[in-house]
């Protein structure tokens, strides 16, 4: 009893030593590490915040200086083009001109009239103009000095001892044309020369040279003003008060807030010259600077964190900052919350350890007692194992730890024969989830022969899992890149591979299985199908393609109708002031109709990308194929004949016209391509034909009766049979490139297909080609008539135009001021309504864009609608996505109109929105 006593005595103080030291050990632990999460949190939050700015600041100010970087990347470039475009177009209309004309005017005649026509054009807001140089250096078209026409420009130089005129003339000789920079004077700065970059062009038809240019200091500043405007636009941050700024090395402010001032001087309350650093650093390529700014009006100071960089070649810096007294204070915050942390874990500590004591006390002697007495009875039972052959019974025991160590020498060989029924049944599971699996999967020996093929590749090879097993690899499929790269280094390898025999499209993997001394022991084969996959990717691959077209059709678009209605607009009112039978009213009726073609073809490109609806009226196709044959044989060289057999009376078709032009046009340049080396023959006809069910057993949507068949061949190349399923895919092309899309027979199947009718191909190589297209014929009644166009309408109204673009509104209120309208004119929308707010009742009609910068054309019409709501307004757009003929009538628009529009369509708009 005394040795009993001894050890529940000394259990027992032991117990609580244990406990109270137990618990000093684990409060200083805990106390420690919620100091050091203290200060390592304290930090982080700092690290992090600082990080996070940094990232920020150096994020947008990067942004911003790589978009600088890449606009002046691109700004010489783009020059170039345009320059280049402006020529090509000049040359263009200057080549047409002397085709059609050359015959019947003398040259002198032609060239009177390509003077007048080239020198009436400005663009560039007034700065850009075309000149023209005879091949002997002669001045035949010099503005903006009219008083060097008919003058020698060989001995001008640039002022730098440079003949200008011998280089541009040495440029046509040798090349045909070219860029060439040199220094010229500005109108408004005679004495001084500015570089500029100019393209000219040879024109053989006048034996001239003819060249515009731009200087590079006007391109330069008009890209800074842009990027100015475009920076000034951009905050961010929580609450978006952060901003970019852009300043010059000399200190001057290019953006707000300190835009147009000299801070070089400006100083932190460190006495830092804040910006002279900003600068430096710049230079140095850019980085980050802390400085404390003064409060103002007795605030705190406040500390700042700036990451500026450098724009070199303009001599800027650009940077951006933050406030940093957010950090301290979110570690104010964190060591208040350290601190009645720390106070209630000393409390909780405390309380838990009392209590801890006094249960201990109260628990110790009875587990004490109840454990006495199970090791005594476990004691008793291994003293009588060690002479007799017993079994355990462990329900005496009263923990069931005992228990377990009882339990566990009668599980034993429970255990042995559960393990072994298990590992049977693992192999069973094995080789049924390896024959489930739904690829073809092979084990392989380290010679490529196979061990073992599960049930799917039985099936790919229709063989039994049996039969493939000891065959080499190698006569399944021959060269595997996959297991032969494995092979060789013993790495897991996966090869897309196409299997000739099968027709199919595998990926293909190997996995190696290493022996013990790292050789190769085994190998894994798995093959998996990606036939449908590669098709389904092909298919995907063709729908972003007309995904693009969509997108970029309704991006050009508005802009596209903007220049094709000033273009048209200036033709037509020039049109109204010469001789109607006169060459140049031809000329300009010419224009016209190629405009309004143009108009239509915006049209059909917003068609096919469904942007639009397209406008079915009935028609004859006759005089509509003889129009666009006129403007085909324009296009044609010589060694190729055309042809025609066109009924006049086939008969109307429902159709757009500008399909019928379009089909023309594309089937015609496909037969150029195919005919321009050597020459040949484009055979047009136009009859009308009768099929029966039995004719039109292929194409089961289609009724039999009359179609209006319109058949184009011609005598060149063929085409292969191996491509001729291919050619009406959209993007499918055999030309080089800049000699076609791919896109021009996918849109004429897509035309003909959604009017009914149907098209078919006959070609053999070097035998020419053969296009059939057959429309429903369109049997009218008698009250069925084709449209005619009402006459032009005047009036006397006073009329507010609106549109950003200068060009439009100028020629519009000359074509308004014509109808007899009165016209107030505007630039700027905002402009325009707040003089429409001061006199509601000067205006009869509102005339406005869509698409305009401050305020749109239906943001314009709702605030005008909330002074006047029955205000009669008329919204022109040249294609946007944001406003419809509903929505507009919606919001009380009367009417909304597609831009280009010409005269006669605005005079006959303009009563309609007076008389609804």
């Amino acid at each position: 009893m005394k040795t009993e006593r001894s050890i529940k005595r000394d259990f027992q103080y032991l117990s609580i030593t244990t406990i109270v030291i137990s618990m000093f050990v684990l409060s200083s632990f805990w106390l420690f590490f919620d100091y050091q999460a203290y200060t390592i949190e304290s930090e982080r939050l700092r690290t992090k915040q600082i990080s996070e700015y940094e990232d920020m600041l150096k994020f947008q100010v990067d942004t911003i200086a790589g978009n600088i970087k890449r606009k002046q990347s691109m700004a010489e470039k783009i020059l170039k083009k345009e320059l280049q475009n402006r020529t090509t177009e000049a040359q263009q209309i200057i080549t047409a001109l002397f085709n059609k004309n050359s015959a019947t005017l003398p040259v002198a005649t032609l060239e009177k009239l390509t003077r007048d026509f080239l020198g009436s054009i400005r663009f560039n807001e007034g700065r850009g103009y075309y000149f023209a140089i005879n091949m002997n250096g002669v001045a035949e078209l010099p503005p903006p000095h009219p008083e060097f026409a008919g003058q020698d420009l060989r001995p001008i130089d640039d002022g730098a001892e440079k003949t200008v005129v011998d280089q541009m003339l040495h440029i046509a000789r040798s090349s045909g044309e070219g860029f060439y920079q040199y220094n010229w004077d500005k109108p408004d700065t005679p004495d001084s020369r500015y570089p500029k970059m100019a393209h000219i062009k040879y024109i053989p038809e006048l034996d001239w040279i003819i060249g515009t240019g731009e200087y590079l200091d006007d391109a330069t500043a008009e890209l800074q003003e842009e990027i100015r405007k475009q920076v000034e636009q951009v905050h961010f941050g929580k609450n978006n008060e952060n901003y970019i700024f852009i300043g010059t090395w000399e200190g001057v402010g290019i953006t707000y807030p300190a835009k147009g001032k000299n801070i070089l001087e400006t100083r932190d309350v460190n006495g830092l010259f804040v910006v002279r650093e900003l600068i430096k650093k710049a230079k140095e390529g850019g980085g980050f600077i802390r400085y404390v700014m003064p409060g103002i009006n007795d605030a705190p100071q406040k500390a700042k964190l700036s990451y500026v960089t450098a724009v070199p070649e303009w001599q800027w810096y650009v940077g951006a900052d933050v406030y940093l007294d957010e950090i301290d204070s979110a570690i104010a915050e964190n060591r208040q919350f350290f601190k009645d942390k720390m106070l209630l874990h000393i409390t909780i500590m405390l309380t838990v350890l009392l209590v801890l004591i006094l249960i201990h006390s109260l628990i110790t002697r009875l587990f004490a007692r109840n454990i006495w007495k199970q090791l005594d009875l476990f004691s008793r039972f291994f003293r009588k194992a060690s002479t007799e052959s017993v079994t355990m019974d462990s329900y005496v025991f009263a923990y069931s730890e005992f228990r377990e160590i009882g339990n566990m020498a009668n599980e034993m060989l429970r255990d042995r024969n559960r393990i072994l029924q298990e590992i049977s049944l693992s192999r069973d599971e094995w080789i049924h989830t390896f024959n489930a699996i739904g690829d073809c999967m092979m084990v392989l020996d380290a010679d490529g022969r196979i061990l073992r093929a599960n049930d799917a590749a039985a099936r790919l090879y229709s063989l039994s899992p049996e039969d493939l097993v000891d065959m080499p690899f190698s006569a399944l499929c021959g060269h595997n890149k996959a297991l032969e790269a494995t092979l060789i280094d013993y790495q897991p390898h996966t090869i897309e591979m196409e299997h000739e025999k099968l027709g199919k499209t595998f990926l293909t993997s190997a996995f190696p299985i290493l022996s013990k001394d790292g050789g190769l022991d085994r190998i894994i084969h798995i093959a998996h199908d990606i036939t449908e996959q590669k098709q389904l990717k092909e298919k995907l691959t063709q729908a972003q393609k007309m995904e693009a077209i969509g997108t970029l059709a309704g991006g050009i678009a508005h802009d596209f109708n903007n220049i094709l209605g000033a273009m048209l607009g200036y033709a037509e009112l020039a049109e109204q002031t010469c001789q109607p039978e006169s060459t140049l009213a031809e000329y300009l009726n010419q224009i016209n109709k190629a405009g309004e073609r143009a108009k239509h073809l915006v049209g059909q490109i917003l068609v096919f990308s469904r942007q639009v609806e397209t406008k079915r009226v009935p028609l004859q196709p006759a005089p509509l194929i003889k129009e666009a044959l006129k403007l085909l044989r324009a296009s044609l060289p010589t060694t190729i004949t055309i042809e025609q057999d066109i009924d006049e009376q086939a008969g109307p078709i429902l159709a757009d016209p500008t399909h019928i032009h379009q089909i023309l046009m594309n089937l015609g340049t496909n037969a150029l391509h195919a005919m321009e080396e050597t020459g040949g023959t484009l055979s047009i006809s136009l009859k009308r034909k009768t099929f029966s069910t039995h004719d039109l057993s292929q194409y089961p949507n289609l009724q039999p009766g009359d179609f209006i068949g319109l058949t184009i061949s011609d005598s060149g190349t063929g085409i292969a049979p191996e491509i001729r399923e291919r050619i009406f895919e959209p993007y499918y092309t055999t030309k080089e490139t800049g000699k076609g899309t791919g896109m021009g027979l996918a849109i004429v199947h897509g035309i003909v297909s959604s009017y009914g009718g149907f098209i078919t191909l006959t070609s053999q190589p070097g035998e020419g080609t053969v296009f059939d297209i057959y429309f429903p014929s369109l049997e009218m009644g008698p009250e069925d008539k084709i449209e005619t166009t009402p006459p032009i309408a005047l009036g006397t109204e006073r009329i507010l135009f609106v549109d950003d673009e200068k060009m439009l509104v100028d020629m519009s209120r000359v074509m308004l001021e014509q109808l007899g309208y009165t016209v107030t004119p505007f630039t700027d929308s905002s402009a325009a309504f707040t003089a429409y707010a001061k006199q509601p009742d000067a205006f009869d009609l509102v005339i406005t864009d869509q698409t305009m910068p401050g305020l749109t054309g239906t943001q314009l019409a709702e605030r005008i609608l909330k002074i006047h709501p029955n205000q009669p307004i008329i919204l022109c757009t040249g294609f946007s996505e944001l406003v419809s003929e509903e929505k507009a009538k919606a919001m009380g628009i009367r009417i909304l109109a597609l831009k280009p529009i010409n005269m006669h369509q605005l005079s006959l708009l303009i009563r309609e929105a007076l008389i609804a």
